[in-house]
């Protein structure tokens, strides 16, 4: 009885260490981290060379991510966070709209996502620690 036991016991904890490692691969594949390429058509900003932009960066968890501050509009401050697997060079004519509108806008990169810090994401939770990052940021570090 007592070795039966003992077999299923070791069954199920193989099944869930083979379940674990399996996901903590596919996450780590899913969520790797990743680098426009150079030679992409997406428009840069040197292609609106009249529009101001200011770099920066700022820590998420003790990864330093990439940001950007286009414009110094009147209007107030648009925080941009880009969708999974994109980033805001894939929203720059919106970005450039809203700056041409009067507002000001602060676009960061995710972790481990176009030149800010991190070997993977972790997962979709950290997308939101990136987004209280930037604007713990903006509140303690941007004056308008």
């Amino acid at each position: 009885m007592q070795l039966a036991l003992t077999i299923i016991l070791s069954i199920v904890l193989i099944i869930w260490l083979v379940g674990f490692v399996f996901s903590l691969m596919y996450m780590k594949m899913s969520f790797r981290s990743f680098e426009m390429d150079p030679n992409t058509l997406l428009p840069r900003d040197s292609y609106y060379p009249d529009l101001a932009v200011h770099e920066t960066t700022f820590l998420s968890e003790g990864n330093r991510l990439k940001a950007k501050i286009y414009g110094k509009g009147d209007k107030g401050l648009v925080i941009f966070s880009h969708g999974i697997w994109s980033g805001p060079e894939e929203y720059l004519m919106l970005i450039r709209y809203l700056v041409d509108q009067g507002y000001t806008v602060f676009a960061y990169t995710y972790t481990s996502y176009n030149g800010s810090e991190g070997s993977w994401a972790k997962g979709l939770p950290q997308s939101p620690k990136d987004l209280d990052a930037a604007l713990t940021y903006v509140d303690n570090c941007i004056a308008f």
